[in-house]
């Protein structure tokens, strides 16, 4: 069935179908379903089995059954009580992760003020059987324990089972769906980038890492880079792949810091004086190994390289030398996570959020 999640039974499966029928408007308020036995009919199965699937949606709001009549369409939408929220590592576990136990902070925070609770679900597997849906969400989604989902940290197979949850879903990442919130990255070059020109810079690089949801197969590059090699030439800076510090790979959380440290330890070294004179960091975690490696190597600061740190406010990335910053604030992230899933509860149709950022220039 479309908007099944697999493992579901039948009668599941005929509550899904019809809750989705309903909150998609194909089912009109006031509409009159067929008998229950007929639904058995069409769905080649008991009147017991029918009747299964009716309770949630009873109990739920969005049908209700009329003496003589039959059953009826409300058209209520069900009211939101549990948010989950997915995390595809162990973030309590993990330095690294700082950024995500921040903005499940500002989750939770602004769903108490609604009286809703945050109920979050950390997937500790083994990558590999990450591919396959985490059987905790699916038997919350099969009760109906949790009325939309956010996704906040996922890679790209298990993007492909989440975009099936019959949910309201929000999305954080490059995720082609229509529930995604991204944040702005032409926005943050194009900050950094009229910064940098307006100091007299004239050559830029750039260090990061793949997003978990990266897929090589639908990009010539990285979209980072096109944007990077597309606001360079609005502001006249030079930027050259041999100034791309960018991992084979997707890296884990735990290989962030060091990878930031020894790329650009052995990208210092051997470019010299050819070091372009600044450097775009879109890691906070990479960029701490970078500017370790900065302080190995003595290259003056912004003397001889200029350094804009893209950071996650709630971090605390802390370094004694003289860098800008590119601010995102988790709060504007759960806030854009939130209207996505609002609309949807609303029957309303969503497009793609980007998450603008501030910028804050050394003194």
């Amino acid at each position: 069935m479309p908007g099944s999640v697999p493992g579901l039974f039948l009668h599941q499966q005929i509550t899904q179908a019809l809750r989705e029928a309903i909150l998609s408007g194909e089912l009109a308020e006031g509409t009159r379903l067929p008998s229950m036995e007929e639904l058995a009919r069409q769905w080649e199965t008991s009147y017991f089995t029918i009747r299964q699937a009716m309770k949630p949606l009873v109990q739920e709001g969005l049908i209700e059954h009329r003496r003589r009549v039959g059953s009826i369409v409300k058209g209520q939408r069900p009211t939101l009580a549990r948010v989950g929220v997915y995390y595809g590592a162990d973030i309590l576990g993990m330095a690294e992760t700082t950024f995500y136990r921040s903005l499940h902070a500002r989750l939770r925070e602004r769903l108490a003020e609604r009286d809703v609770e945050l109920v979050p679900f950390i997937d500790e597997r083994e990558e590999a059987a990450q591919e396959t849906p985490l059987p905790a969400l699916v038997q919350a989604v099969e009760g109906r324990t949790i009325q939309a989902l956010v996704v906040a940290m996922s890679s790209r197979s298990e993007a492909m089972w989440l975009r099936e949850i019959p949910l309201a879903k929000a999305q954080i990442g490059s995720v082609k769906v229509p529930w995604a919130v991204r944040p702005d990255a032409a926005q943050q070059i194009g900050l950094a980038l009229e910064r940098l020109s307006g100091q007299g810079v004239k050559s830029v690089g750039l260090i990061a890492n793949l997003p978990r949801d990266f897929d090589p197969g639908e990009h010539a590059e990285l979209p980072l880079v096109t944007q990077l090699r597309a606001a360079a030439k609005a502001h006249g800076l030079e930027t050259r792949p041999e100034w791309w510090l960018i991992p084979g790979r997707i890296l884990a959380p735990t290989e962030m810091e060091p990878y930031g440290y020894h790329a650009f330890h052995d990208f210092g070294r051997a470019m010299g004086e050819a070091m372009p004179e600044a450097m775009l960091s879109t890691s906070d975690v990479i960029g701490r190994g970078m500017l370790t490696a900065v302080l190995k190597l003595a290259i003056p600061v912004p003397e001889r390289l200029r350094v804009v740190q893209w950071v996650n406010a709630g971090t605390g990335l802390f370094t004694p030398l003289p860098v800008d910053r590119v601010v995102l604030e988790e709060g504007r992230v759960a806030d854009a996570l939130l209207r996505q899933i609002d609309l949807q509860m609303a029957g309303r149709p969503v497009k793609p959020l980007s998450v603008e950022t501030l910028y804050q220039a050394f003194p």
